[in-house]
């Protein structure tokens, strides 16, 4: 190249700095972009393999389902390629934090300065004795465990944590650490149930007690680093080859050990199997002899209480006849006493009448001798009247005699009548006397009478009297013999009755005795027929017991490595794709802008070669014009995009990961290469474009180059749709199919750029509706229960009341949720599996349809349902079989009955009779599904999740409303990337844009100039260049959203989890913001491009040509 060359050339590049600037941005785009993207990945990849490097993490992990001895590490240790091993413990706990039940895994600490997986402490200190630990330092859970709290841990589930795995349950928090064995806040599904490991803990090994039967330490792995591996960046394919050399020497030694190990549990449990059956021999000819012994008891017992009630039943028989006879004799002397009291009563009559008339004789004899007393009063008066009037009458008689005659005649009638008186008197006391004398004898008559009456009547009274005194000791024997017989009666009924009683007594105890005899027979028989089945169950598991399987895994079997292993793939993967749309675009807009250079310089290129330039030597001009704009542009964006790019993608990831500073490493190739491959398609586009030109004569190409031949276009060949255009749409038409390339260029270079701007919404669009299908659709219910496994049924019943009429609650159902690993000839894939007993209701909860058809899938009793990413992974459909390994190690393989949609996670479905079938148990009814009531606040909701965490038959609570949320901050990462791209989609749109306007305005320059000089105005001139720019503009945005949802697919496959489902979906609202984006960034063009467009001068422009 000339010197003359040389300085048109630093000329050019000053005259059309817009130019030269406009290839440079929209190269320092692309390339900043392409080695930006390209860079994150190697730098996310060097930073964690030094901290992995740094923390001396394992390389491989072994286990074994029947753990690892001493012999398996010898084993291990002499394998080529191990450079170091470390056996370990580690078991799954569960402790409560304000209410709240949280997972650990607790591993063991080893000793010593050079150990793997070591620990990085933040706060506190390491735990020396047994029974302090360290916890995560989380920021999502166990905030409030502080150092110096104390934690209680449960196994969760009946066997407790400190038979045989710990030493001790009550720890002391002394510290606080963070480790890069566990990356993320997802750690992966614990043992219990199948519930998620919230938080990492480290007690001293020396806490752990696990043994075999001989006391040796049993570990639960061994932590294995290889030799060379630490020099090699752990996510490059050496490091996996070399990693895997030494793996599958690992495996090749765990199938020789799993089988001596085999052998060894086998013999082992062959020996306790028969000890077993001989105990259980033992213990059943003792249960026979127990019972025998117990049974003749009970046969003596009853024979006894037999003859107890015969005796009872003949005493009863003879104390009836013995009383019989009594009442017989008591009834007989009733009636000799009723005998008698009638003759004692007929006597009595007698007595009576007897009495009576004495009493009427007695009456009688009074009357008698009350008048004989009258009578010999009156005899006595009348006597002594008489004896008076015999002495008044002497008296008389001699006072007569002695008076005179006369005087005696006078007193001679006195006396008369005296002596009459005298004499009536006499005579009246001789009848006196005659009737006395009369009464006397009746009254001697009577006296006899009433003494004989009165004698018969006392010897009736004697007689009497002896009788009622005979009848009275008669009825006093007869009532002693009453009371005799009823006091005998009395005592025989206390005596029959106590003996009954004691009788009744022992039935009661003997029907006792033979129903306690029949309960312990039973729970004899049943406890016989359980150990019995339980020596069939561990014969079948001895018969069936495989050799215990090893499993040698790398670093991809940790949850967090591979997590960060799968993002920096996704990295990788965006930048294989969207880069190259930004390197094709700027090609094009390259290629356009260098045609039109070209194309207006035909006439110095034909100077040159009229002064006898060679054809390369003016190419070189302007090959060497684009190199040196797209060099600098390069190298300008590559030194950007790689410091900017990569720390944007890797922040966006530290709300998931625990990483480090992000260690910038020199990617000289994929500068180089970004750099070769831009400058090179842009030297080989300037080249090809300017050889059409070269190899034109040099006076044709000084002339101005002829204008097109014009044509007809299709739309002028309908004559009814072309009339209804003005002039101004007519050119714009024409213009537009005129420019054949200008318009193919601005259709794909607007194309590529909206078609990155609707990959880059969709992208947002599908990671954000994961949630919402997932958490909205797929899963109906709002919040999980897990019971704990050790409540009791008062506490459980506590917790169905707690929902029970609840306003909150709408409904809930049961589940018997557990933890299995399925595979299919690969990988194990480890998930939470489901067993109902009412799958049709179940489907209310949980909705099991079919990805494609949409169709409802039923539960039946035949196989198991999985979901879709799972399936996938493991390369199934409905109608094969896949191994599924329950918590107890027994692996069965299961027809796959279907596979239902889903997007997040992978999960099983079983009836619980379809599990029993297979793995000879159900799964414990351990987890509750509830569903919300349709007004329920979120107040009440968390008022309810407290409750229930507060309830000690509650093991966790999961509200899903709470987890779609944490779940889609874990997202929110990608999002980040999302945004960046859409900036840069933006930003290339817009340079893509401003260059083609640009190029349009420069070709056209004269046309403008012209319509400028027929009068058009401002506004007019620009609407003669922005309308063709806006049609274009809309044509290559509605190609653009064909291509972008085409590309977003592209890129949702190549980024896609392995337990994580996109469905490809696009907003429309995507469609129309990447539309009306486009549009805007034309429209901001435009406004940018009026000025030029106004100071076109006319006069110069049209003079151009000459």
């Amino acid at each position: 190249m000339t010197k003359a060359l040389l300085l048109d050339f630093w000329r050019e590049i000053r005259h059309s700095a817009n130019r030269f600037f406009s290839i440079l941005l929209i190269v320092a785009i692309g390339v900043g972009f392409f080695a930006g993207l390209k860079s994150a990945a190697p730098d996310m990849k060097h930073t964690m393999d030094g901290y992995f490097d740094q923390s001396n993490i394992e390389d491989i992990s072994v286990m074994s389902t029947l753990g690892l001895t001493d012999k398996d590490l010898n084993a291990i240790r002499r394998t080529e390629g191990v450079q170091a091993v470390q056996p370990g413990h580690f078991t799954d706990a569960i402790a409560k934090e304000n209410g709240s039940q949280l997972v650990f895994r607790i591993h063991g600490l080893p000793t010593g300065t050079n150990t793997l997986n070591k620990v990085t402490l933040v706060s506190g200190r390491m735990p020396s004795q047994p029974n302090e630990i360290v916890i995560e330092d989380s920021a999502n859970y166990g905030r409030s465990l502080k150092v110096g709290d104390k934690i209680t841990f449960v196994s969760g589930t009946s066997k407790k944590i400190t038979d045989g795995t710990l030493s001790t349950d009550t720890f002391t928090v002394v510290g606080r650490a963070i480790t890069p064995y566990y990356l993320t806040v997802e750690k992966g599904t614990s043992q219990i149930g199948g519930k998620s490991i919230n938080l990492f803990a480290y007690v001293p090994d020396s806490t752990f007690t696990v043994k075999d039967d001989n006391g040796d330490p049993i570990y639960t792995q061994a932590s294995v680093t290889v030799k060379g591996a630490k020099e090699l960046n752990a996510f490059d394919a050496k490091y996996d080859k070399l990693v895997g050399k030494t793996e599958d020497a690992l495996n090749n030694i765990g199938s020789d050990r799993a089988r001596e190990r085999g052998n060894e549990v086998r013999d082992a449990a062959q020996q306790k199997l028969q000890q077993s059956q001989a105990e259980y021999d033992k213990k059943k000819a003792e249960y026979d002899q127990q019972i025998a012994d117990a049974q003749d008891k009970l046969d003596d017992a009853n024979a006894q209480l037999a003859s107890g009630d015969a005796k009872l039943d003949g005493s009863k028989e003879n104390y009836e006849l013995k009383k019989q006879n009594a009442q017989l004799q008591i009834q007989n002397g009733q009636q000799q006493l009723d005998s008698a009291k009638q003759q004692i009563e007929s006597g009595q009559a007698q007595v009576d009448a007897g009495q009576q008339a004495y009493d009427s004789l007695k009456q009688q004899y009074d009357s008698l001798n009350q008048q004989m007393g009258q009578a010999t009063a009156m005899t006595q008066w009348m006597q002594q009247q008489m004896d008076s009037m015999s002495g008044n009458l002497k008296n008389l008689n001699d006072q007569m005699s002695k008076l005179p005659p006369d005087q005696q005649q006078q007193m001679k009638p006195i006396i008369d009548s005296y002596q009459k008186m005298y004499d009536q008197l006499s005579q009246q006391k001789t009848a006196l006397d005659q009737t006395t004398q009369g009464v006397q004898q009746l009254q001697g008559s009577v006296q006899g009478a009433f003494d004989s009456a009165a004698a018969q009547l006392q010897d009736g009274k004697d007689q009497l009297a002896q009788a009622q005194k005979e009848y009275e000791q008669g009825e006093a024997q007869l009532e002693a013999a009453k009371k005799q017989l009823a006091q005998a009666d009395a005592n025989a009924s206390k005596q029959f009755a106590d003996a009954k009683a004691k009788l009744d007594q022992g039935k009661s105890e003997y029907q006792k005795s033979k129903a306690d005899f029949e309960t312990q027979k039973d729970d004899g028989a049943q406890q016989l027929d359980d150990a019995k089945e339980k020596l069939i169950a561990a014969k079948y598991r001895i018969d069936s017991l495989n050799n215990p399987t090893w499993y040698v895994l790398d670093r991809n079997a940790n949850a967090g490595f591979v997590s960060y292993k799968n993002t920096v793939d996704r990295v990788d993967a965006i930048s294989q794709i969207i880069p190259v749309f930004f390197i094709l675009v700027a090609v094009l807009v390259c290629m356009t802008t260098m045609a039109r250079m070209v194309s207006e310089q035909r006439g110095v290129i034909g100077t040159y070669k009229a002064l006898g330039y060679q054809n390369n030597a003016i190419a070189m001009k302007y090959v060497l014009y684009v190199v040196a704009a797209s060099a600098v542009g390069g190298v300008i964006g590559a030194i950007v995009g790689v410091w900017t790019f990569p720390e944007s993608v890797y922040k966006a990831w530290a709300a998931m990961y625990r990483q480090p500073a992000l260690v910038h490493g020199f990617h000289p190739f994929i500068v180089l290469i970004s750099l070769l491959i831009t400058v090179g398609a842009m030297a080989l586009v300037s080249y090809l474009t300017c050889r059409n030109e070269l190899n034109s004569q040099a006076a044709a190409l000084m002339r101005p180059k002829a204008p097109k031949i014009g044509k007809r276009i299709l739309l002028e060949r309908i004559p009814a749709l072309w009339k209804l255009l003005n002039f101004s749409q007519k050119v714009t038409v024409r213009n537009l199919f005129r420019y054949k390339r200008r318009l193919i260029m601005t259709i794909v270079g607007i194309m590529g750029c909206t078609g990155l701007l609707v990959a880059g919404l969709g992208m947002n669009d599908t990671i954000g509706s994961v949630v919402a299908k997932q958490y909205g659709q797929v899963f109906a219910y709002d919040m999980s229960v897990s019971l704990d496994q050790t409540a009791t049924d008062a506490q459980v019943a506590d917790v169905y009341g707690a929902l029970d009429g609840n306003p909150s609650v709408k409904s809930y159902t049961r589940a018997g949720v557990g933890s299995v690993s399925i595979s299919n000839g690969g990988d194990d894939e480890t998930l939470a599996i489901y067993a109902v007993n009412k799958p049709d209701s179940f489907t209310d909860y949980i909705r099991l349809d079919d990805p494609t058809t949409g169709k409802p899938i039923h539960l039946t009793d035949d196989g198991i349902v999985l979901t879709q990413k799972l399936a996938k992974n493991l390369g199934v459909s409905a109608g094969d079989t896949v191994a599924v390994r329950d918590s107890g190690g027994m692996t069965k393989r299961i027809p796959v009955t279907g596979v239902t949609e889903n997007y997040v996670f992978h999960y099983a479905y079983m009836t619980q009779k379809s599990y029993a079938k297979y793995f000879l148990e159900e799964l414990p009814p351990n987890t509750l599904l509830v569903k919300f009531s349709d007004k329920v606040t979120a107040r009440q909701e968390d008022n309810l999740v407290k409750a229930l965490q507060n309830s000690d038959g509650v093991a966790s609570v999961t509200s899903y409303t709470k987890v779609a949320e944490e779940f889609t901050d874990q997202i929110k990462a990608m999002s980040s990337i999302v945004l960046l791209i859409i900036v840069c989609a933006a930003l290339l749109a817009f340079v893509v844009l401003y260059n083609l306007t640009n190029i349009n305005v420069s070709e056209r320059i004269r046309e403008i100039a012209t319509i400028k000089v027929l009068g058009f105005k401002r506004g007019e001139v620009a609407m003669y260049i922005y309308r063709e720019n806006l049609l274009l503009t809309i044509m290559g945005a509605v190609l653009g959203l064909l291509i972008g949802s085409g590309l977003h697919r592209l890129i949702m496959q190549s980024i896609e989890q392995k337990d994580v489902t996109f469905g490809y979906m696009i907003s429309p609202w995507s469609y129309v913001w990447s539309f009306l984006l486009t549009l805007l960034f034309s429209i901001i063009v435009m406004v940018v491009m009026y000025p030029k467009l106004v100071r076109i001068p006319m006069v110069e422009s049209l003079k151009s040509v000459e």
